[in-house]
């Protein structure tokens, strides 16, 4: 994203949340898979095939889908050096909810 963030009109903040879960609910990193039963948040790692979830985002569970400055790219913080935990945070349940309801393997048996 250019620009400073908070000088954006919500109309315009709206339409780059929009923007970002379009293009990044699936890509190089990761995929969002959706939520389970548990409200569990599941995404598939490309690189590995892994499948991880977990209930709420942090530091430890987002790196195990994107590398730091994956992050810090897409979602940067107001100084532009280190990623906003809020705007991932709200990114990764929209996706998990634009992907709708995961069927974990429990479930499936």
């Amino acid at each position: 994203m250019s620009g400073n963030k908070s000088a954006m009109t919500l109309a315009d903040r709206q339409a780059w949340r929009d923007r970002m879960l379009e293009e990044y609910s699936d890509n190089e990193m990761f995929a969002a898979l959706g939520f389970s039963l548990d409200g569990k948040k599941n995404f598939r790692v490309k690189a590995t095939g892994d499948i991880v979830s977990f209930d709420r985002a942090c530091g430890v569970q987002i790196a195990k889908l994107a590398d730091r400055e994956w992050w810090v790219v897409r979602f940067p913080n107001d100084t532009a050096t280190r990623y906003s935990m809020s705007e991932v945070t709200e990114f990764l349940c929209r996706a998990t909810g634009r992907a709708g309801f995961y069927v974990t393997a429990d479930l499936a048996e």
